[in-house]
């Protein structure tokens, strides 16, 4: 089995690894901070807890520049930084600008089929959200969208395999 995957995508490399996927921040950042140093480039660590909780932060040639970090769950703390100034110093970095926004589930018309897409978004609404909110953010800072959902997990049980960008096993 492979211990990560990688996929280039619009100038960048996209990387999910394996024991990355535990969670655990400290092997995120060392992964991003050792990428970073020995290729002589900007990196960005990403942590997706169950889309409860987002955690972010840039490394430039071996060194964090910033954390960001989001949820809607009293179980994490997460970085307390400006969104706005987080996403404008990840644009600099990268070079990237805003994209558009996708647009969001487009509901039917009034009705039973309105009613039961609302009684089901109530259901998993926060979940819902916070992958809006996370999908948002990608957007903002101009990266790619896999960006906001692409994990080990999902990447080697294949639910990538019929999406662009390509993962290759490293």
């Amino acid at each position: 089995m492979a211990h990560s995957f990688v996929a280039p995508v619009e100038g960048m490399s996209v990387v999910v690894d394996r024991e990355c996927d535990d969670q655990d921040l400290d092997v995120l950042a060392s992964l991003a901070l050792t990428l970073s140093a020995v290729l002589s480039t900007s990196t960005l660590a990403c942590l997706n807890h169950d889309d409860d909780a987002l955690i972010m932060g840039p490394y430039h040639v071996g060194g964090l520049l910033q954390e960001y970090g989001w949820t809607n769950s009293s179980t994490f703390e997460v970085p307390k930084s400006d969104r706005s100034t987080f996403v404008g110093a990840v644009k600099e970095r990268f070079g990237t600008t805003a994209r558009p926004r996708s647009r969001g589930a487009v509901f039917p018309q009034p009705g039973f089929g309105r009613a039961l897409a609302l009684r089901v978004l109530m259901r998993i609404g926060s979940r819902t959200m916070a992958i809006g909110i996370h999908e948002d953010l990608i957007a903002d800072m101009g990266l790619p969208t896999v960006c906001a959902g692409a994990g080990f997990r999902y990447v080697a049980r294949g639910e990538f395999d019929d999406l662009e960008p390509h993962f290759e096993r490293i």
